[in-house]
């Protein structure tokens, strides 16, 4: 990458981190929440993707309880930032999840261990790890910028990678829905929203998921949610890195925070 692009994602980390006023509906999922006790956390999912593709969540829980979820598809990183400052309102998260490299290579193709791991763990699905050379600038740039935007907001907030479609594998074995699946109404979409909220043991009932950038904005959210609660363990960014003076990896929005949990590591 020139430094002319890293110059802009420099640049890009003056978003302004107060609630910005809300007027009407912000287009959001029909939000569903039960009662709950006054020990929350708020815990926040992103979707990096172009036009009408980057979908973003807000998750509350209660001890282990998931008391809250709302979902939303918007068109770009700064309007997913404005949608999380509405629903935050002036609260403070304690943890974000980005489908996207948290982290780059610079060995060779780009690839990181945490990639090739991956691949190899799940060999059926392999397909859908690439290494950051290789993927459109949605994962690899969009990503990181909203990555950068957050460490602006909240300097110390634990940010943690999500891989959504290798994550649904390593859950249920079953292959991620293809892009032809017709969200909300299809039985293969019903199906997969279905699976997400019972694994998170939500109780919450009309919870409408509406487009897969929603479904892996959530599920980042929730495996944030596992790794920060301590129920996952793996945290494939520290398991799979030397001490970072020894690695390739770079780490543009702060080696400190940046996690990748994982349920099972083997």
């Amino acid at each position: 990458m020139s430094i002319s692009w890293l110059c802009f994602l420099a640049v890009m980390v003056v978003a302004d981190c107060t609630p910005a006023h809300q007027q009407g509906t912000d287009g959001s999922s029909e939000m569903s929440k039960r009662s709950h006790s006054s020990k929350e956390m708020i815990f926040l999912g992103y979707d990096p993707g172009g036009k009408r593709g980057n979908g973003a969540a807000f998750l509350k829980v209660s001890g282990s309880a998931v008391i809250m979820i709302e979902t939303v598809t918007l068109d770009s990183v700064d309007k997913a930032m404005e949608w999380f400052r509405n629903k935050l309102q002036g609260s403070k998260p304690n943890g974000v999840g980005i489908d996207a490299f948290l982290s780059w290579s610079t060995g060779d193709s780009g690839w990181r261990p945490q990639d090739t791991w991956l691949r190899k763990k799940y060999q059926r699905v392999q397909k859908s790890v690439l290494s950051s050379n290789s993927t459109y600038g949605a994962m690899a740039v969009q990503g990181m910028a909203a990555a950068m935007r957050i460490r602006k907001c909240w300097p110390t907030m634990p940010i943690n990678e999500t891989h959504p479609k290798i994550l649904h594998y390593a859950l249920w074995k079953e292959k991620y829905p293809d892009k032809k699946t017709k969200w909300p109404k299809s039985a293969l979409a019903k199906k997969t929203t279905k699976l997400l909220l019972n694994k998170m043991q939500s109780g919450l009932e009309d919870v409408v998921i509406s487009s897969d950038h929603e479904w892996d904005a959530l599920i980042s959210a929730w495996a944030t949610f596992m790794g920060y609660s301590g129920k996952w363990k793996t945290d494939l960014m520290e398991e799979l890195t030397v001490s970072e003076g020894d690695s390739s990896l770079l780490f543009p929005a702060k080696k400190a925070g940046t996690t990748f949990y994982w349920p099972e590591f083997e």
